[in-house]
């Protein structure tokens, strides 16, 4: 798949905002990083990606399987999702 780090990612909603995955935070508040987003919504979106890359490449997998043109507007959108998630986007 991709070089992210592996797991599910979990959002902890408390006084510092972090996302944790197997147990590790992998992102925290402003204390360790200073531009962390300011926005819960920010955050839970993050923790959702790693879901939202797996979601895409079944999808992607389930189109190429019944032809879908790879140039249809649909298809194109994830294919670009999937190329900007896994760092392979020109």
């Amino acid at each position: 798949m991709s070089k992210h780090t592996p797991g599910d990612w979990e959002f902890i909603d408390s006084e510092d905002w972090s996302i944790v995955a197997n147990g590790d935070s992998i992102m925290c508040d402003e204390a360790f990083y200073p531009r962390c987003p300011k926005n819960k919504y920010d955050w839970l979106l993050m923790a959702a990606a790693p879901d939202l890359l797996k979601a895409l490449i079944e999808a992607n997998d389930q189109f190429e399987a019944e032809g879908y043109d790879p140039d249809g507007p649909t298809r194109s959108m994830i294919l670009a999702a999937i190329a900007k998630a896994t760092g392979e986007q020109a």
